[in-house]
């Protein structure tokens, strides 16, 4: 259960101790904490997540039972060829990211070896 709890934090940021309000939600063991700010943006995105939803569904029906058995057709082709490209975009960004973690991860490898190798020059130096 989740329960949202009203909390006082002072901020000494200011001379007057400023106190900002902040709202947190709270399981049982308190550990999930946001502010108003947050809960709003969450509000927002999941009304316009159901508006989007209702109107992707709703849009392509009321479409077919307007237009001829052609008009039909044509908007199911556009309709798969719209999915298809959302799909490529969205899988042509994940790649990027792949590779780019890659990229990174083998750069963190390369540091690594380099300090490795500047500890080990160092220590025959002192030596």
């Amino acid at each position: 259960t989740l329960t949202i709890y009203p909390i006082v934090i002072e901020s000494s940021l200011f001379y007057n101790a400023n106190v900002d309000k902040k709202y947190t939600l709270q399981n049982e063991k308190g550990d999930l904490v946001m502010n108003k700010k947050d809960i709003l943006k969450g509000v927002l995105i999941s009304i316009i997540t159901l508006v989007a939803g209702y109107v992707a569904m709703i849009v392509p029906f009321k479409l077919f039972l307007s237009v001829s058995k052609d008009g039909q057709r044509i908007f199911f082709i556009i309709e798969l060829c719209i999915y298809l490209v959302i799909g490529s975009i969205f899988l042509l960004v994940q790649e990027s990211k792949e590779k780019q973690a890659k990229k990174e991860k083998a750069r963190h490898k390369e540091r690594a070896r380099k300090i490795k190798d500047v500890q080990q020059n160092w220590y025959d130096v002192a030596a």
